[in-house]
């Protein structure tokens, strides 16, 4: 590669990066621009601010507890077990 093809390679790459930032930044500038107008028109239309919670399941599984019960008589103090 001699070193005026590598000059003109560099300023390719040069002027296609600026061309580029000015892409982004008009884009950006025109996306912040418009951005409170059109969210107010849409909140007019649709309401304001929506929060929508994600959905969730559950699984319910009937089963079946045992438990045993001792009989006291009158006079022992109860108590419970869970």
């Amino acid at each position: 590669m001699t070193t005026l093809r590598l000059l003109a390679i560099g300023f390719i790459f040069l002027c296609t990066a600026a061309a580029w930032a000015v892409l982004g930044s008009t884009v950006v500038g025109r996306t912040g621009e418009r951005d409170d107008r059109l969210s107010q028109e849409v909140a007019q239309l649709w309401g304001g601010h929506h929060v929508q919670l994600a959905p969730q399941a559950t699984v319910r599984r009937p089963r079946e507890v045992s438990e045993e019960v001792k009989e006291q008589d009158a006079r022992a103090p109860r108590r419970f077990a869970p």
